[in-house]
């Protein structure tokens, strides 16, 4: 038994923790042992299957184990100095140097995101969204008021022009819904024209006229509305 599996089998037995940020022990038990035997687990290392010891070993979540002896072992700053300047080099072509690999890439991923979240919740970059947020409103609000007031011109050109209408020209237009503009706004003079013509319809074209014109008590659709109710009661009476 190698000094890794004599590490990874007392850390098993005795019920280590292994978590690299542990905040209630720090695996200290763990980490001593690294520390007592580092020159050992090193060359352990090198010829160690992770896969076969991933089998062996998972009662203690190997995974983390393995991640902390890495750690340990190449931490540049830690305590094991002589043993640092050594591992990456020694590591290297085995599967525990490609797992070291894979851990310092997942470590810049990490510090290169938690920089951007950083300059993303910066004052400078808060205020930059909220310039950005607010000149858009402003245009959105300005494309609304342009398009208003070229809606409105045109309504009233399209009301102006139906009231030039003969009654009976404008009562087709309301039937096929070809009014370029919304039937509350149809001109009083023109509704009292329209109402004229309603005893003179069939009883389908008053149909057609209630489904169009919508129910309101604005005057004076209103009372278009109520003459047409009436005329289609007396058509069905008759």
């Amino acid at each position: 038994m190698d000094a890794l599996q004599t590490l990874l089998t007392t850390a098993r037995d005795k019920r280590w923790c292994v978590k690299r940020y542990c905040t209630t022990c720090g695996a200290r038990e763990y980490r001593q042992a690294i520390h007592d035997n580092a020159a050992g687990l090193l060359e352990a290392l090198k010829v160690a299957r992770l896969d076969e010891l991933r089998r062996q070993f998972r009662e203690i979540h190997f995974d983390d184990a393995l991640r902390l002896l890495l750690m340990e072992l190449a931490d540049p700053f830690g305590p094991l100095v002589g043993v640092t300047l050594t591992a990456d080099a020694e590591l290297g072509g085995t599967e525990a140097g490609e797992y070291l690999t894979r851990m310092r890439r997942h470590e810049e991923r990490l510090v290169e995101e938690r920089a951007r979240r950083a300059e993303y919740a910066s004052p400078a970059a808060v205020a930059e969204r909220r310039r950005l947020k607010k000149e858009a409103t402003l245009a959105r609000s300005a494309e609304r008021a342009d398009w208003k007031r070229w809606r409105d011109t045109e309504a009233a050109e399209a009301i102006q022009a139906f009231a030039r209408l003969e009654p009976r020209e404008a009562l087709r237009r309301i039937l096929d819904g070809s009014a370029e503009f919304p039937l509350y706004r149809l001109p009083e003079a023109q509704v009292a024209a329209v109402c004229e013509l309603l005893p003179a319809m069939t009883i389908a074209d008053l149909q057609r006229l209630r489904e169009r014109v919508p129910v309101t008590r604005a005057a004076p659709l209103a009372s278009l509305s109520r003459k047409v109710d009436a005329a289609l009661r007396t058509k069905e009476f008759d």
